[in-house]
């Protein structure tokens, strides 16, 4: 993740093969990383429903490639395997 961006770094294969894109990527790693849908909204300069939107088509995204993100629990952890999120 760009520290200053606060967007995801490179995509890595697993994300590539689960199809979300970049702004998919983007909400999911700040949702993940513990800001809510409306700070999230804020970041992205969009709104909350479009950040509801990005994270329901990315996770139905992951969730067709077999991986679960269903829960913020769940996104964060694959957030951290994926380096999108550094583990604390």
């Amino acid at each position: 993740m760009d520290e200053l961006t606060g967007t995801p770094g490179r995509r890595t294969d697993a994300a590539k093969a689960a199809g979300p894109g970049p702004r998919e990527l983007h909400a999911m790693t700040l949702y993940a990383g513990g800001r809510s849908i409306r700070a999230v909204a804020h970041a992205m300069g969009i709104t909350e429903e479009s950040v509801k939107s990005y994270l329901k088509r990315g996770r139905r995204a992951y969730r067709e490639a077999g991986v679960d993100v269903g829960t913020r629990t769940l996104l964060r952890q694959h957030a951290i395997r994926e380096g999108w999120l550094a583990a604390e």
